[in-house]
């Protein structure tokens, strides 16, 4: 199963977490339609060693786990009622943290299980092919007799705006 594509059907048990962020989850009304994650959206998290601090986290939607220093958080069905600082190693070497929901400040009245995975465990899980688009714009410009384009590692920081020409 891709979990991305889960995700986008409404099955969502797989979210991102970015440490040290802590603003809304970004939002798009009509991408979001139907969707249980919300602005506003958080999870607090039990200390998993060398991955997270326990902590309140803003929720993201799972594609961000392909950030760098990303957190990869999946809901355990049917695991409730944990005590809060217990952390359960899986077989796999994974960690499953005691946790809560929160919404706008409201949390979930009891814990639940949540397994905490580095952001890249992603890959494993989907179908995504990460692509770039250096290699086609030297092949065009070679093609097309046309000086080398600029590349993103030429870029202190790269800004595209789509509302200027």
């Amino acid at each position: 199963d891709d979990v991305l594509l889960a995700n986008l059907a409404g099955e969502e048990r797989f979210w991102a977490i970015l440490p040290g962020y802590e603003g809304f989850n970004p939002a798009d009304a009509q991408e979001n339609s139907g969707r249980e994650l919300k602005p506003g959206d958080a999870i607090f998290l039990s200390e998993v060693e060398g991955l997270i601090n326990e902590g309140t986290y803003t929720l993201l939607p799972s594609r961000y786990a392909m950030l760098p220093g990303a957190i990869l958080i999946e809901k355990v069905d049917g695991l409730r009622d944990i005590s809060l600082g217990d952390v359960v190693q899986l077989a796999d070497g994974s960690a499953v943290s005691a946790g809560y929901r929160t919404r706008l400040g409201l949390a979930d009245s009891r814990t639940s299980g949540f397994v905490v995975r580095r952001g890249d465990y992603l890959q494993q899980l989907s179908q995504l092919d990460r692509s770039s688009l250096d290699p086609f714009a030297v092949q065009r410009s070679a093609a097309l007799d046309l000086p080398r384009p600029p590349q993103v590692a030429d870029a202190a920081s790269l800004l595209v705006d789509g509302a200027s020409a």
